[in-house]
């Protein structure tokens, strides 16, 4: 079953600025730009929501457009939250990147990162993500201590066959 949800935007969350440690490629690279960072990944969601724990990581690759080429770094990633993964048809995702893995991409420099999704398949699910997204960005112009975030066009594939990774 492929589902593309391009027309979807989908909140990316990043480090927290206090707690950043810069390295000689800013970490907040990725974070920088306002434009909207089109992204694609495949996992199985039902897998996913369904994950009895919250340490084992389901491999994958996450695909994204550098320079006006698409790249893919392999990656690890779970289902973050109890309330959503059993309410919501997309759990929020934390994903975790090799250091090795992600050199001279958009992602060096970045070990974890958080993704928000909608909670349903429903037109109104993205209003609730610009809005989240909003009330981040309103949040980062008061306090010193905020996450930086950016919205993404994600392509996402629910992939059955994905499995966890070994630990």
């Amino acid at each position: 079953m492929l589902l593309k949800f391009s027309s979807f935007l989908m909140l990316f969350f990043g480090v927290i600025i206090c707690n950043c440690q810069e390295t000689k490629n800013d970490l907040r690279q990725v974070m920088s730009s306002k434009q909207i960072l089109p992204l694609k990944f495949s996992y199985s969601n039902k897998q996913m929501r369904n994950q009895s724990s919250t340490e084992n990581y389901i491999k994958s690759y996450l695909s994204f457009k550098q320079n006006d080429i698409w790249d893919s770094i392999p990656i690890e990633m779970k289902a973050r939250g109890n309330f959503r993964r059993t309410n919501c048809y997309f759990p929020p995702i934390k994903l975790k990147i090799k250091a090795s893995k992600a050199e001279g991409t958009l992602f060096e420099g970045y070990k974890k990162m958080k993704v928000v999704m909608p909670c349903l398949l429903q037109n109104r699910s993205n209003d609730d993500v610009l809005k989240e997204y909003l009330a981040y960005q309103l949040y980062e112009l008061i306090s010193p201590a905020h996450f930086k975030t950016r919205l993404i066009a994600l392509e996402f594939t629910d992939d059955p066959n994905k499995k966890m990774a070994d630990d």
